[in-house]
């Protein structure tokens, strides 16, 4: 669940509206919402002891299955298995995208698809963040098609040698805001860098 209840009914009724059952496991204790009647709730204490039960009940929902065995701790390896087998063939897939884009382009710069953009900002978080490390053959195969860990970096980066060529062409680097060197905004990247240092 979002904090945010307006996100949640529009989520509720998106996935009404494309024919998917919604179904919501909440701890216990979550603020009220209005629960439209076409969306199944499971509540779950907040120590979760009783997520195996929850599991149980919603799983035999779902397929009308008797004697279910649920086991939280017997299963988790096949859990976290299957969760990480899904998550490799979304990671493959969002790569394939990338990498086509690469392939057109000759950069992952300009980006248009937003969802792939996100990506790719995603895969940049969890570079440096560390939490959920890519593998090292994934963090080959981002750098294989361009991929810049830090792009706000590698753009100053760029326009200061941008700047540094201007002053080797000209002996200073007194170029108007409104001015462009090389088809690129020098002029106001040096003004904005002025005003930083103010």
């Amino acid at each position: 669940w979002h904090q945010n209840k307006k996100k949640d009914i529009e989520k509720n009724k998106f996935l009404h509206d494309q024919g998917i059952q919604v179904i919501r496991v909440r701890e216990s204790g979550c603020p009220e919402l209005l629960i439209p009647a076409y969306c199944r709730v499971y509540e779950v204490n907040r120590s979760y002891t009783n997520l195996p039960d929850v599991l149980k009940k919603l799983i035999g929902d779902l397929s009308d299955a008797q004697n279910l065995d649920v086991d939280l701790v017997r299963d988790q390896i096949a859990i976290t298995e299957n969760y990480i087998n899904i998550y490799r063939t979304q990671w493959e897939t969002k790569y394939k995208e990338a990498k086509t884009v690469f392939l057109q382009t000759g950069s992952l710069k300009v980006i248009d698809d937003k969802k792939l953009k996100s990506w790719l900002s995603h895969q940049r978080q969890r570079y440096k963040q560390n939490k959920v490390a890519l593998t090292a053959d994934q963090i080959r195969k981002l750098e294989e098609i361009g991929m810049v860990w830090e792009p706000h970096k590698a753009a100053w980066d760029e326009m200061y040698s941008l700047a540094c060529l201007y002053y080797r062409e000209h002996g200073n680097i007194n170029i108007a805001a409104d001015e462009q060197y090389a088809n690129v905004k020098l002029g106001y990247w040096i003004s904005s860098q002025r005003s930083k240092y103010k």
